[in-house]
């Protein structure tokens, strides 16, 4: 599963990222969980098997990024040589802004779909919105639940981001 996690370097195991999700779940530690859509060697197969490995972590909340060819970084090397960047304006290299390279099978449509599908995927599912209501302690953190519900609807339909 997820067989690009060690061309990206992370240098972690998903057997370690289940078992480090599943013990915050077992003790009570409240768990974000940071995808990134559009690496090198991903395709829309393999950003679906993220999407599901995404879904059954069962993490808190879940933020899932374009990938940025920022320059100086090694993926900013591989889309000159081997991709196309679509801008050199550094005020669109952003996570939630449209993506600014092309790269094999990474079209910038495809990335934006992806990322809506998996908030989709993983925010409407009728289990997690209930399991986040009835976790909610306070007025404050419910008008964040709201706030952070309206933004995961805008990236879905298309509208918005959610930073």
């Amino acid at each position: 599963m997820l067989p690009f996690i060690d061309r990206i370097k992370k240098r972690i195991t998903i057997s370690q990222i289940q078992t480090a999700f599943r013990f915050c779940c077992e003790i009570g530690i409240t768990t974000t969980a940071f995808f990134m859509i559009g690496n090198p060697g991903e395709n829309e197969q393999t950003m679906k098997q993220t999407i599901r490995f995404a879904r059954d972590l069962k993490a808190d909340q879940v933020q899932f990024k374009i990938a940025v060819p920022n320059p100086g970084t090694e993926l900013h090397e591989i889309v000159k040589r081997e991709g196309q960047l679509l801008t050199t304006d550094w005020s669109k290299y952003v996570t939630f802004g449209h993506p600014v390279f092309e790269l094999d099978e990474l079209t910038p449509e495809l990335m934006k779909r992806m990322q809506r599908q998996a908030y989709k995927e993983l925010y409407t599912r009728p289990s997690y919105m209930l399991q986040r209501l009835l976790r909610v302690r306070s007025l404050a953190e419910l008008k964040g639940l709201i706030s952070g519900g309206i933004g995961v609807i805008k990236v879905i339909s298309g509208i918005g981001s959610v930073d």
